[in-house]
């Protein structure tokens, strides 16, 4: 951000719709505790976290290096001169607090980070415990006078049968719990959409709910996280004839929920390993024509679903970070666009999301 961008010609605008922002010393996180007492000596800190963190949780995230350190506006500072980031989007990262009120907190601290030109988050997806049912409103009330660019809720609904998996939420079918779709319903009173991260069999539980609600907004993060489609995880994806069926089963599921029009979709977080490339277990960075391959049949099939103009990139960083470089990420997604003849990629790197986000230029 702050770039010149007069030569428009050669300088690909990003509106990035998923990033996560948090400093574990000064805010609280799940991995604080840690951080405050060994982050004097990493490697300490890294064995500690090796024994006190779940397997699936260290699985999930392969590295801890990037929840130890802080990922804050100047993280998204780039020298890259083939592309300008416009604007960014937060999406709520774990804050940890008490009392119901608490995620309203990760709110005010987002309201003084500012990029170094001054300009600050461009828009927020703030948490929410949709479970409290119509008592959400006095959260909702909180969140929207903290910071006026809240602009959506997300409230984590992944959840995994198998238990190598890492769940985002304590039981399946939340979504289907009577006081959560209480909480659910308010939304529409503050003009808040629905942010949603589920796994790949838990698509039908969306397409139900966004048939059952066709004035709200949903946008689904990481297309919907198709788990071991790409390669070996959690015992998942382990044979090419398991991956083409996770691939098929997946791809039919993101058609049908496609069929909703208040859906929107998030090209995101297929390099988290839970996906199962597998980037992140190697020494060197992945070459572009890899990723291009490996990411390609992933992508156009989300877009052939949604059309270029219900999709947003999103970077998902810095949870991808682990397995790809933005630089590198960002031209692997150009790159698949232009060998398929995908027109209008403004839609997808940006005015989509400016205008979902309700920053239309």
């Amino acid at each position: 951000m702050g770039k010149d961008t007069s030569d428009q010609s050669i300088i690909l605008e990003i509106f990035d719709s998923h990033v996560h922002f948090w400093d574990p010393v000064s805010t609280p996180r799940e991995v604080s505790p840690l951080v405050k007492l060994f982050g004097f000596q990493p490697s300490l800190l890294h064995w500690v976290a090796k024994k006190v963190f779940p397997a699936n949780a260290l699985d999930f995230f392969a590295s801890p290096e990037y929840l130890f350190k802080p990922h804050l506006p100047s993280d998204m500072q780039f020298e890259e001169q083939s592309f300008f980031i416009k604007g960014v989007v937060h999406v709520e990262a774990g804050w940890k607090g008490k009392g119901k009120f608490a995620c309203v907190d990760e709110t005010k601290w987002l309201t003084n980070l500012h990029f170094s030109g001054g300009e600050p988050i461009s828009a927020i997806v703030a948490h929410a415990d949709l479970s409290l049912g119509t008592s959400i409103r006095e959260v909702l009330v909180r969140h929207k006078e903290a910071n006026k660019r809240v602009c959506g809720i997300r409230d984590m609904l992944s959840w995994h049968p198998n238990p190598k998996v890492l769940n985002g939420c304590d039981r399946p079918n939340l979504s289907r719990d009577t006081d959560w779709r209480k909480g659910f319903e308010t939304l529409s009173e503050f003009g808040l959409h629905f942010e949603v991260t589920v796994y790949d069999h838990q698509l039908p539980e969306i397409t139900e709910l966004a048939t059952q609600y066709p004035d709200q907004k949903i946008i689904l993060c990481h297309l919907g996280t198709p788990v071991g489609g790409a390669g070996p995880y959690a015992g998942l994806g382990t044979t090419e004839r398991d991956r083409t069926y996770i691939f098929k089963k997946w791809q039919d599921e993101i058609n049908k929920l496609a069929e909703c029009q208040n859906v929107f979709l998030k090209l995101s977080g297929l390099a988290m390993p839970v996906v199962g490339f597998g980037y992140e277990k190697r020494f060197e960075t992945p070459k572009i024509e890899e990723i291009v391959e490996g990411f390609e049949p992933f992508l156009k099939a989300g877009i052939d679903a949604f059309g270029n103009n219900r999709c947003m990139f999103g970077s998902n960083f810095p949870i991808d970070k682990v397995s790809i470089p933005y630089d590198l990420l960002v031209k692997s997604y150009q790159s698949i666009f232009e060998g398929h003849g995908i027109e209008n990629t403004d839609a997808i790197f940006h005015t989509t999301a400016e205008s979902l986000y309700g920053l239309a230029l």
